[in-house]
């Protein structure tokens, strides 16, 4: 199954990378090749670079960086290039279909160790307290295709994170998020895209609206839960739970994206692990058949 799911990434790589010049040892498509063959097996990039770690029939006549030289080359600007390009065709691997209008919005954190000597990680809430790692940010569309992910620190706030995906991309229709989202800045940041509306319920439930000017989207937001009586802004809410269950499907799978190995620290890295795993989860999804329930 793991190979399976790396000839499916080693296609859109040989289909994106240059071509290797007689001066250079390993292409970058050597290079993301290698680095793709430790990721969907859940390994050190140094075993990957190991004759025994591949099958005969795929390592024969095949040339192998040493470690070091991966672990250098995947940090070179092309080669990250090359992630982003792989990362791009990857997610558009499903058959087009008309933009969704509705997204929704979640993260999930990556605790490490309370211990661990990496300086770029944050503390912050993670899952019923405080702890120590990173968080993955996604908007998600309403046919489950990824509209844009960042990761950041577990002390960046959600809100902040939020801003930034929904200001580099375009979209259009509702937005739906839970309390921790309720924010102005937010609102206004939605509406600043024009034919989009977060919908989130109100952080603090019950209390005031107070005195300052209230966001035009905040207050169509309060409407939409807590007036209106069509109930529309509701099942929107409900509807929320979509993300939740594509997180539960993207960490009950094998090779799915669980957890930080030890070996995984540090942003740049953990940034190029979680892409890869949601490169590969993508191409997994993309082959489901869709089920039907009898009736």
């Amino acid at each position: 199954m793991e190979e399976k799911r790396w000839k499916e990434v080693r296609a859109i790589i040989r289909r994106l990378a240059r071509r290797k010049s007689s001066r250079e040892a390993f292409g970058d498509g050597d290079i993301a090749e290698v680095f793709y063959w430790s990721v969907v097996h859940d390994r050190p990039q140094g075993w990957a670079t190991l004759r025994a770690s591949w099958p005969i029939h795929l390592r024969r006549g095949r040339k192998l960086p040493s470690q070091g030289t991966l672990s250098r080359r995947v940090a070179t600007p092309r080669i990250i290039q090359l992630f982003s390009q792989i990362e791009a065709q990857a997610f558009g691997a499903k058959p087009p279909t008309p933009p969704p209008l509705l997204h929704c919005l979640d993260g999930k954190p990556l605790i490490i160790s309370k211990i661990s000597k990496d300086r770029q990680s944050g503390y912050g809430w993670g899952v019923g307290g405080m702890a120590k790692g990173y968080k993955i940010h996604v908007l998600l569309g309403g046919n489950r295709s990824i509209a844009s992910w960042r990761l950041a620190p577990l002390s960046t706030s959600e809100k902040v994170m939020a801003r930034r995906m929904i200001k580099t991309v375009r979209l259009q229709g509702y937005v739906v998020a839970d309390g921790n989202y309720d924010d102005r800045h937010l609102h206004d940041q939605c509406v600043a895209q024009r034919e989009l509306q977060l919908v989130a319920p109100r952080f603090k439930p019950g209390a005031g609206l107070g005195h300052r000017q209230r966001s035009q989207g905040r207050t169509r937001s309060i409407h939409l839960l807590e007036v209106s009586c069509t109930g529309f802004g509701r099942e929107l809410l409900k509807m929320r739970n979509d993300i939740e269950r594509w997180f539960g499907w993207l960490v009950c799978h094998g090779g799915g994206l669980v957890s930080l190995p030890p070996w995984v620290r540090t942003y740049r890295r953990v940034h190029r692990w979680v892409s890869a795993k949601l490169v590969l989860m993508n191409l997994k999804y993309a082959r489901l058949k869709p089920t039907y329930v009898a009736t």
